[in-house]
């Protein structure tokens, strides 16, 4: 995520690593993604304080989502933050 604090204001946690103070103009090209189709490794993210406090999210949580095609992958909570 680029310029993270423009989204909101993070209450809990951090931002997932190296993602928070990179600016936009930072980046000359697409940054590398370490989830690939298919892959099992956990993607870290922030979550908005409101569907952490509807889903009982903490940073450590981890969850289970399926994509569009249903395959499954874990997401580890690093962050809750309030949406600005």
């Amino acid at each position: 995520m680029q310029d993270a604090g423009r989204f909101g204001r993070l209450v809990a946690g951090h931002w997932p690593a190296g993602t928070a103070d990179a600016t936009a103009d930072a980046f000359t090209s697409l940054p590398g993604v370490r989830v690939a189709t298919g892959s099992t490794a956990p993607v870290d993210a922030a979550v908005p304080q409101q569907l952490a406090r509807r889903l009982g999210l903490v940073p450590g949580s981890r969850v289970q989502v399926q994509d569009a095609f249903s395959r499954t992958m874990t997401v580890t909570v690093t962050g809750v933050f309030r949406a600005t």
